[in-house]
C-alpha cells in the first residue's frame, strides 16, 4: 500500500489503522479527518509532503502518537 484516498464520507481513522505500514508515502483526504492514537506510527516513508487536503485533527491524546515514527514534521 503506497498511496490512501480517504472519501469525504471518513470522519476518522482509528487507532492503529495503518501503523507499520511501512511502503505507504503519501495520504489525501477530501474533508478534514479526525486522527485517533498510532494511527499512521511506523509510516517510515510518510512525509509533510505525502500529506495532502485539508488539516488533520486529533482525539483526545493521539497527537503525540498519531504520525510517531514517521517523517511528518508539522504536527510535532
Amino acid at each position: 500500500l503506497r498511496a490512501i484516498t480517504l472519501p469525504s464520507t471518513v470522519k476518522s481513522v482509528g487507532r492503529s489503522a495503518f501503523r507499520n505500514c511501512e511502503s505507504l508515502i503519501s495520504v489525501t483526504t477530501n474533508s478534514t479527518v479526525e486522527l485517533n492514537a498510532s494511527a499512521f506510527n511506523g509510516c517510515k516513508k510518510l512525509t509533510d509532503a505525502g500529506l495532502a487536503g485539508p488539516e488533520f485533527t486529533f482525539a483526545e491524546g493521539a497527537r503525540q502518537t498519531a504520525f510517531g515514527n514517521t517523517n511528518v514534521t508539522k504536527y510535532n
